[in-house]
């Protein structure tokens, strides 16, 4: 819901660069996959946000024991199962984000929701549309 919102923002105040923290609490933690965190990049990148800042590396000693130290985010640091493979996931996002950067952003239609009617009845909705949007051609 609000990754649209700051990418129309982006888009109509003529902002390229519009950063997100990616790989942040996708699944309960310790049974995230690099999957998880592919399928929720991709998600974000097509709503219009197109600079992933990785987030959640927990530094933990190793007579911490397990879980170790997890605060936010995932877990993510070299003891991971799916770390030796961390950097193609990296190198992934990194030229997905160059590429939509360096694109123009087009839309056939604005989905135009009743916010501020529904906040002021409802509060803020945690859901990515009303159940009835309105949609406009452009």
């Amino acid at each position: 819901m609000v990754d649209k919102y700051v990418a129309s923002a982006a888009n109509l105040t003529g902002q390229r660069l519009r950063s997100f923290e990616a790989m942040t609490n996708a699944v309960p933690v310790f049974r995230e996959t690099l999957q998880d965190f592919k399928r929720g990049l991709d998600a974000t990148l097509l709503t219009g946000l197109n600079h992933p800042i990785m987030h959640g590396f927990n530094y933990t000693p190793l007579d911490a024991g397990f879980p170790g130290w997890v605060r936010f985010g995932n877990y993510l640091n070299e003891r991971t199962p799916w770390w030796p493979h961390f950097k193609q996931f990296s190198d992934y996002a990194a030229r997905l984000g160059t590429v939509m950067r360096h694109s123009d952003a087009r839309a056939r239609i604005a989905v135009l929701a009743p916010r501020p009617d529904e906040w002021s009845k409802y509060g803020l909705l945690i859901q990515p549309f009303p159940k009835w949007p309105t949609l406009v051609s452009v």
